[in-house]
């Protein structure tokens, strides 16, 4: 099978309040103690980084209000959340868009940021799951630059952790910021959300 197929859905990450980031202070609320949130990295070489709880905290916000500004400017541009359906092409690394006559009208090229499993509320990084091809698990790969940039572990972490849908946008957010995308799409296989980052336009066939 060369990708996904599904209908079209949702683009753009919900409203949060300003200071009510889910990334951090939701996982100190569920579990209650210092060593359930991600911890600072601590590595003494020259990406060490410096980035405070409050520092984390600007950072998620400035990333989350960039994609939303991005969302909408593809959603004007492109329209995506009127689309019929898309399509995925593992082996071109392609997110296919369709109209309702099913005629394409638009391709990205794409870098997988990672899994949501919403009965679970569990993430997965696109670069630790085998479900994804090789080539697009190395492209993702580059996302955990973003554990020497923060100094939080999450970013580094190849197994499953809980999170919730807000959470998950952060996380794009974030993605789509260090990766200098497009904007992002939420692609949903049965429970599960794909976020990708949409890098570039690419030419219909």
């Amino acid at each position: 099978m060369a990708g996904f197929r599904r209908t079209a859905s949702p683009t753009s990450p919900p409203a949060q309040n300003p200071g009510e980031n889910s990334l951090i202070f939701a996982i100190i609320r569920r579990h209650g103690r210092a060593s359930a949130r991600p911890e600072p990295h601590t590595d003494t070489d020259s990406r060490t980084a410096t980035m405070n709880e409050d520092d984390f905290d600007r950072f998620v916000d400035t990333c989350v209000q960039e994609l939303k500004d991005k969302q909408a400017l593809l959603e004007a541009q492109f329209g995506l959340s009127g689309m019929g359906r898309w399509w995925i092409d593992q082996e071109k690394q392609s997110l296919d868009f369709f109209d309702a006559q099913d005629v394409l009208k638009i391709r990205f090229a794409i870098t997988p940021i990672g899994s949501f499993a919403a009965s679970k509320e569990t993430w997965k990084w696109a670069w630790a799951n085998s479900h994804i091809k090789a080539p697009l698990r190395e492209k993702a790969g580059a996302l955990k630059e973003l554990h020497a940039r923060t100094g939080y572990d999450l970013f580094n972490d190849d197994g499953l952790f809980e999170a919730d849908m807000a959470m998950a946008w952060e996380l794009a957010a974030m993605a789509v910021h260090h990766l200098g995308g497009l904007g992002c799409y939420k692609a949903p296989n049965q429970e599960t959300h794909l976020f990708l980052a949409l890098d570039a336009v690419l030419p219909n066939p």
